[in-house]
């Protein structure tokens, strides 16, 4: 009986695929090579994320203040003043 390339002994028995500690760690080799290569754009992804944030947050702070100025102005008007005679 010869076993072909892709059918070994172990995979007879158990039904199952065997892999050499050598095929795993190139394996884990690649892995880790691509996720490192893909680093650098995620932390350039990651800083323009930032600085959009940064943008947004600073808007919604400039629109506050104008909108709380608006809100002053509006009340001030409404506030009637009174005096009063001592007579």
């Amino acid at each position: 009986m010869s076993l072909s390339l892709d059918m070994s002994l172990y995979r007879l028995i158990y039904e199952k695929p065997c892999h050499s500690h050598v095929e795993l760690e190139h394996k884990a080799y690649w892995v880790i090579k691509a996720f490192n290569s893909n680093l650098d754009d995620i932390s350039q992804l990651c800083k323009l994320q930032n600085n959009e944030l940064d943008e947004i947050r600073n808007d919604a702070y400039k629109n506050s203040k104008i909108y709380k100025a608006k809100i002053k102005v509006f009340h001030d008007k409404k506030i009637l003043r009174k005096t009063f005679d001592v007579s």
